[in-house]
Order: C-alpha cells, then structure tokens, then sequence
C-alpha cells in the first residue's frame, strides 16, 4: 500500500484496524533523515568521570577529609542525685531532660526543660550555664557521649545525672508531676 512514495508492508487485517492519520506520521518520519547524535547544543560539555564532584569540593575534600563523629564517652560528667537537688535551686543551672515528651509531661524534676543535647548546641547563649543532662535512666552511655560534645562546643559546664530519672525517684527527690508506679 503506497504512501507517498513509501511502501508499509501490514497485514491486511491491520491496514484497516490503523487510522490513516497514523499511517501518515510514521511514513512521513520514515523519509526523514537521521538526526545527528548528539545534538548540536550538548557538544561543549565535559564528559563525566568515575566520580562526580564539584570542582570546588574537591580542593576542600583534599585537604579535610571526612571523619566520623566517635565522641568517646566522659564518665567525669556524672553526677548524683543528692549533687544535683543543690544545684536545682541555682538560676545558672539548666537542667535538659532528653526523655520522650509524653514521659516528661508525666512527671519531670521542677525546672527542667524537655530538650535534647542536639537542640542544646544550637542554643550558645547557655553555655555559660552549668547544664545537667537527664535521661530515663537506661542507655545512659549516650548521655555521657552528648557530655563530651557539648564540652567540645563550649559547654564546659556540663553533668549529666547518673542513674537519670530512676535514680532521683529512687533518691526520694521531689517531681512535678505524677509519680510513676
């Protein structure tokens, strides 16, 4: 079946099935001579290497290389209880209870704020404060990993309650809040 000039060779139950339209379009693509490769408008770009880096972070990833963050933990930073109920009354301590917020709203130690030692490093205004991390009690070491991070950034400050929350309430200090059964 002819089409200007070009021949499709379809079974005859398609010829039929297809739009002339169709038809039309795919003859008129056939004629059409091939399209250099690649276009004109990408032949100034670089080919790409192994590794695709921003000219200026390679001078800068040359001279510091990446290092992961191995905090080792400052067990100097504990304190007890009995330390910290004298240093609750003082209004340069700041005490950071880490604790999930539905555990800090049931029961907290009087002034505490319910905040990470990550939240803690973008607050520089405290670190002239003695700051006290709490924590539930459990997983303690990271605390004392937190202890030595805030001390590398300025916090020289820094406790953190050993035992956490279970130890005050075992103390028989006071708390804000419903005591947990």
């Amino acid at each position: 079946m002819p089409l200007c000039g070009f021949s499709v060779a379809l079974p005859r139950a398609f010829r039929h099935a297809l739009p002339m339209g169709l038809l039309t379009a795919s003859a008129a693509l056939a004629q059409a001579p091939p399209a250099a490769w690649p276009p004109q408008a990408s032949s100034n770009f670089q080919q790409a290497s192994s590794e695709c880096l921003r000219k200026d972070a390679e001078s800068q990833a040359a001279a510091q290389p990446l290092k992961p963050d191995r905090a080792s933990p400052d067990l100097s930073c504990a304190i007890t209880p009995v330390e910290l109920s004298g240093l609750v009354k003082r209004p340069d301590t700041v005490m950071a209870d880490d604790r999930p917020a539905a555990d800090f709203a049931a029961f907290h130690i009087d002034g505490a704020m319910n905040l990470t030692a990550a939240e803690l490093r973008t607050k520089p205004y405290l670190r002239s404060k003695a700051v006290v991390l709490i924590g539930s009690g459990k997983a303690e070491r990271e605390r004392y990993i937190d202890c030595a991070r805030l001390k590398a950034n300025g916090f020289k400050h820094t406790k953190v309650l050993r035992g956490g929350m279970i130890a005050w309430l075992s103390s028989g200090q006071a708390i804000l809040g419903a005591c947990p059964t």
